[in-house]
């Protein structure tokens, strides 16, 4: 009998809480593995020398990156006429740090400031920034914490092949601490604002409220379809419109949001 089938035949007997905990550790080692054979790959956006550390090139980021692009490079292209040379980047669901890159290098961030709270994507962000010596203008202080719209824990589940659909879920138990935007970001000054959470925005952003009603940032956000009411009366309790929209996945949309 396989591994597979022998985990399998164990599931009814252990509690949903072991098999997540088992799966975790699971997917730790094996990128732990992948880590070792990490490369890094080299090339031009818009005449910018870019580095990017490639951990798993069947990662469906880190594929198009290892090609020699940014991924989604035609959004970050629309969004950045949206944000003023010598602001503020806040990134949040940073994964590999590439946002934080695009503004910093091609667009003349004097600050990044970013949010993930997955180890091992925390992992690759710090080494993307040491590779394109970003140290003095990213600020890592909060990686490894959860945002959400209350002080709590949470959990999360890891995928291997795509490190950016890693999404959390409130758990007293959890691993992951969370707080508010407002918490972290108080006293800041902030010019844009892109959330990239899977599926966790709506709580991202009620934990924004006072930091996007001091600083009215333009906001570059995904949204999950079950979400989008929510999302819309959010939009609207926060005086802000929706200057573009783009679907570019089948259960979620992109909305680029400015104040009224």
């Amino acid at each position: 009998m396989s591994v597979h089938a022998v985990v399998k035949s164990l599931e009814p007997i252990f509690p949903r809480s072991f098999w997540e905990a088992y799966k975790r550790h699971h997917n730790r080692v094996k990128y732990a593995i992948l880590w070792h054979r990490r490369r890094v790959v080299s090339f031009k956006c818009q005449g910018v020398p870019i580095k990017l550390a490639i951990v798993n090139p069947d990662d469906v980021l880190q594929a198009e990156q290892a090609a020699g692009a940014f991924y989604e490079q035609g959004e970050l292209d629309e969004i950045g006429p949206y944000f003023r040379c010598g602001g503020v980047f806040v990134d949040i669901g940073a994964n590999t740090g590439q946002h934080s890159i695009y503004f910093a290098l091609l667009l003349g961030a004097s600050k990044t400031i970013c949010f993930e709270p997955i180890q091992e994507t925390c992992r690759l962000l710090r080494e993307n920034m040491r590779l394109n010596s970003l140290e003095k203008i990213a600020d890592l202080s909060n990686l490894g914490i959860g945002l959400s719209d209350t002080i709590g824990r949470a959990n999360f589940t890891l995928h291997i092949t795509n490190l950016g659909a890693a999404s959390l879920r409130e758990d007293a138990g959890g691993p992951i601490p969370t707080t508010t935007g407002d918490m972290l970001l108080r006293d800041r000054h902030v010019d844009f604002i892109k959330i990239d959470t899977e599926g966790y925005e709506i709580r991202v952003l009620k934990g924004l409220r006072h930091t996007v009603a001091a600083n009215r940032p333009p906001i570059y956000v995904e949204v999950d379809d079950d979400n989008l009411e929510d999302f819309m009366q959010l939009v609207a309790e926060f005086d802000y419109k929706i200057e573009k929209r783009h679907r570019r996945y089948k259960l979620n949309e992109n909305f680029l949001l400015l104040p009224n």
